[in-house]
């Protein structure tokens, strides 16, 4: 007799960069037609002050380095011309779907991100924030407390063998700069008796990047609320047999 797996939201990391290139507009679409419940992508400020889709803040071509923060739009898209801007990606969400906005800089990206976001006339309830600097969350719940901010973690083992951070040292740091909740990274030790307090004070938690079904299981039943996946329709189908 097979378990019947809640339909917790998948979230096509950077797109479904399993089967397209990571952080373009094909694998933004191609996410959609996977039926991916949202899309994650990553996000840099330019010279010229532009939010561009690129996970690195150097990239390199023929040789040549450059440093996304000190080169203009114009001149990175002549370059790489794949690169979209968030304007972009943000005008392919439709209207029953999430995006998920990894900053990846610092708290100079956040009047502009939000800004865009604005712009592009999503709802509150479609756009989650989320960044590894706990003071680009900070800044975000500053400025706009009414859009959902999440402040991303690694989890690694400690010489007792114990998860890294605690709960309890995430839990304070949430408290601390007002975060809506956390976005961990996968661990498979992870547990429901370790997730519960967090749960309890009703803060969020996420999970990246998960292409194993079993992990997604275990993590589904400690109580995660959406996924972050490369194969968001194989992920599906595996969790619907």
């Amino acid at each position: 007799m097979s378990t019947k797996w809640p339909l917790i939201p998948l979230i096509a990391h950077r797109g479904a960069s399993h089967d397209a290139p990571e952080n373009t507009l094909a694998a933004f679409r191609l996410a959609w037609e996977q039926g991916a419940d949202g899309i994650e992508g990553d996000f840099h400020l330019t010279l010229d002050g532009q939010i561009v889709c690129v996970h690195d803040e150097v990239l390199e071509q023929q040789g040549q380095r450059y440093i996304v923060a000190e080169t203009t739009l114009s001149s990175l898209q002549q370059i790489f011309p794949a690169i979209p801007t968030l304007e972009q990606v943000l005008a392919l969400v439709p209207t029953n779907k999430r995006m998920v906005i990894e900053l990846k800089c610092g708290v100079e990206i956040v009047f502009s991100a939000l800004e865009q976001v604005i712009k592009s006339g999503l709802s509150t309830e479609q756009v989650m924030f989320i960044a590894f600097d706990a003071q680009v969350i900070a800044e975000l719940k500053r400025q706009a407390p009414e859009w959902t901010a999440c402040w991303l973690t690694e989890l690694e083992l400690d010489e007792q063998g114990a998860l890294t951070p605690s709960t309890t040292s995430i839990m304070h740091t949430l408290h601390t700069i007002q975060a809506d909740g956390v976005s961990t990274f996968a661990h498979p030790n992870m547990s429901p008796e370790w997730i519960e307090p967090l749960l309890a004070q009703g803060f969020e938690w996420h999970v990246w990047t998960v292409d194993e079904p079993n992990l997604a299981r275990q993590l589904i039943v400690c109580g995660v609320q959406s996924i972050t996946t490369n194969r968001p329709e194989w992920l599906r189908e595996q969790l619907s047999t």
